[in-house]
């Protein structure tokens, strides 16, 4: 099998330095495929590799030619396209010509929940640039793309899209948020360890400061917390955070970083936007803590079937509904040796990974 694969809103490259774990995550769905077996062609902006382990770059000012290479499939990997300061970006309208022009299956890869298809057409008509562009090669007008979501809420996929005017043939559900047992390590448990909570990522534009607050907030001085990233205190409303301890607040870190600086951390605490608890999304955050080694609670809110977990004591120890509840588990995991907690979810998260690979690959064949 030989697929295309585009990402919106972003160059895809091995060579990546930045600190988003947007490329990482599309990366990681192209490691799944080479697992699988797959030959993948990334179409990107300049892309510095030729050849990677097997991956293919082609350069996005080629975009007309794709359909010479016979490609099986197209993949789509979720992004959101901007026009930064109204500049014009021919690299995304190149990748909107082949979403129109793919002579074969198109599948978009929907992982983020906030990152939907979207049509944007009616965003470049206004631009005095934007009458160099046909609609019919910019607006998204073929129903014959199939959806494979991270949400298993597929009814509620399909009407966010159909509200914006993109009609997909067919919604599938994919558990994509076990890749990191594929591409994460599965790190040795740390004996130095520098903080009893740690927490990594964004602000998210504050969708998560409410929860951000609930949990990271508040703790007694011998309970110590950091919250690493580009995250800082002067985000968060000062009523919301008023006479409650703040957590420590520590850099962002490239992502190829972001496994040692978790490591120092004892435990971590998975919440999620409102999005996600609506669509029914669990994080690919609560795998790969896993790997790396942290103990994982889980806000019982935004999983409530708990379907993380097959063990019983992992379903009542990991699920926590307020900081009261982590307070209480830190300290039976002060008392005990918290290495066996590690171990136990390690061994209920195990997959058989190329099983794993080749049910992803079959999803593309059948659909």
């Amino acid at each position: 099998m030989k697929i295309a694969l585009i990402k919106l809103g972003a160059r895809l490259s091995y060579k990546s330095r930045g600190t988003s774990g947007g490329i990482g995550e599309s990366l990681a769905i192209i490691e799944l495929l080479k697992i699988a077996g797959v030959e993948v062609h990334i179409y990107t902006k300049k892309p510095d590799d030729l050849i990677y382990n097997g991956v293919y770059f082609h350069d996005l000012k080629e975009h007309e030619k794709i359909n010479d290479f016979n490609y099986d499939s197209l993949l789509i990997m979720n992004g959101s396209i901007n026009f930064f300061g109204g500049a014009e970006t021919v690299e995304e309208m190149s990748n909107l010509w082949i979403i129109n022009n793919f002579k074969g299956n198109v599948f978009y890869i929907f992982c983020d929940p906030n990152l939907l298809l979207k049509q944007i057409y009616g965003s470049i008509e206004k631009k005095e640039w934007g009458n160099k562009y046909k609609k019919e090669n910019i607006e998204i007008i073929r129903k014959d793309i199939t959806c494979i979501c991270q949400s298993r809420r597929i009814d509620l996929i399909q009407k966010m899209h159909e509200k914006g005017n993109v009609f997909f043939k067919k919604i599938v559900h994919y558990p994509f948020e076990k890749f990191p047992l594929i591409t994460f390590k599965d790190e040795n448990i740390n004996d130095d360890l520098q903080w009893d909570i740690l927490y990594g990522g964004t602000f998210r534009g504050g969708r998560r400061e409410k929860d951000m607050v609930k949990f990271f907030f508040g703790y007694p001085d011998n309970i110590k917390v950091q919250m690493f990233g580009k995250i800082e205190l002067s985000q968060f409303h000062t009523k919301l955070i008023e006479k409650q301890q703040e957590p420590s607040f520590g850099e962002p870190v490239k992502y190829t970083n972001y496994n040692n600086k978790m490591k120092t951390g004892l435990s971590t605490i998975i919440i999620g936007d409102e999005f996600y608890k609506k669509l029914d999304i669990a994080a690919q955050r609560v795998y790969e803590s896993i790997q790396i080694g942290n103990i994982v609670f889980i806000d019982e809110s935004y999983d409530k079937n708990k379907i993380i977990f097959k063990n019983n004591f992992l379903k009542n120890f990991s699920y926590v509904n307020n900081k009261e509840d982590v307070i209480k588990r830190l300290n039976i995991l002060k008392q005990h040796n918290y290495k066996e907690i590690i171990k136990l979810q390690k061994e209920d998260t195990k997959i058989d990974k190329q099983e794993y690979c080749n049910n992803f690959k079959n999803l593309l064949m059948e659909n």
